[in-house]
């Protein structure tokens, strides 16, 4: 299996297929999308008659957002990756497992022709709010004997002073934010659909709180869509509103979404992650 990388993208050649992994551009031949990024919904208008190899989350959360937005779904051939068992695709053989990169529908996955392995975690993160998730593909990783492991090296700081901002310190400051408004004052909130799971939580937050994260019925069903058995957050309880605005100010709390990734591991974090996979060469994009 030959890994060739360009503008920081990777694919896969073996002697019957080609598989590029997470493309920025249009690219012949069948494609492997681990998780949403930001040129992905240009990247899907622009592909022809393909393959997208994806996980059922991530498939669920795209027939959604598109209609959504109001927009059409572009007519591709979506092939969704079972979670834990391997899946023939030519000769190579691909093994997918849920991952947590604190965005809806993402996996990892073990790619291997045979005569190599490739481990292909491009985005995660390790103290995310499903960490179980990291540990037990972490653990099937570091026993497949991979030749490569690929990430991305945007996930690891500069710096061992780093801290990063999780999930749950992100719900923390929101909560501080709400305290410290003065009595009758409502809050304001950035918001945006690319994290489903944040917003459900930032709803959870606020009422907390005492506050009304008020969200439009298309919104309201959006998330309903997307998590079935999550109880709907009351509109009612809550004496003070929460508003959604559009417009950044200093007045207003900053919960959009970054598709970009970001550091998630000090370099020593890092060194210790490396060393339990295990791999023989490591691969950054």
């Amino acid at each position: 299996m030959e890994l060739l990388t360009v503008n920081q993208q990777l694919t896969l050649k073996s002697q019957q297929v080609s598989l590029t992994l997470d493309p920025k551009s249009v690219c012949a031949g069948p494609i492997l999308i681990s998780h949403l990024y930001d040129e992905l919904f240009d990247l899907l208008a622009a592909l022809g008659n393909q393959t997208v190899y994806l996980h059922l989350d991530l498939l669920l959360y795209l027939q959604k957002y598109y209609r959504f937005k109001g927009w059409r779904l572009p007519d591709l051939n979506f092939v969704v990756l079972p979670l834990g068992y391997p899946f023939q695709l030519a000769d190579l053989t691909i093994e997918a497992f849920n991952n947590d990169d604190n965005a809806f529908g993402s996996l990892v996955c073990i790619i291997s022709d045979g005569q190599s392995k490739l481990g292909y975690a491009p985005k995660f993160v390790p103290h995310g709010q499903h960490k179980k998730r990291i540990k037990l593909w972490k653990k099937a990783f570091s026993q497949a004997d991979l030749d490569y492991f690929c990430l991305s090296q945007d996930l690891v700081a500069a710096t061992n002073d780093f801290r990063a901002l999780t999930e749950v310190g992100r719900q923390k400051s929101l909560t501080k934010y709400l305290q410290h408004l003065e009595a009758g004052q409502s809050g304001q909130i950035l918001l945006s659909y690319e994290k489903p799971e944040r917003i459900l939580t930032m709803q959870k937050t606020a009422l907390a709180a005492g506050f009304n994260l008020k969200l439009a019925p298309a919104s309201q069903a959006f998330l309903q869509a997307l998590f079935p058995f999550e109880e709907p957050v009351s509109q009612t309880e809550a004496t003070r509103d929460l508003v959604i605005v559009s417009t950044p100010s200093t007045t207003a709390f900053d919960a959009r979404a970054s598709l970009a990734i970001q550091p998630v591991m000090a370099p020593k974090e890092a060194k210790e992650f490396l060393n339990v996979i295990k791999a023989k060469e490591v691969i950054y994009l």
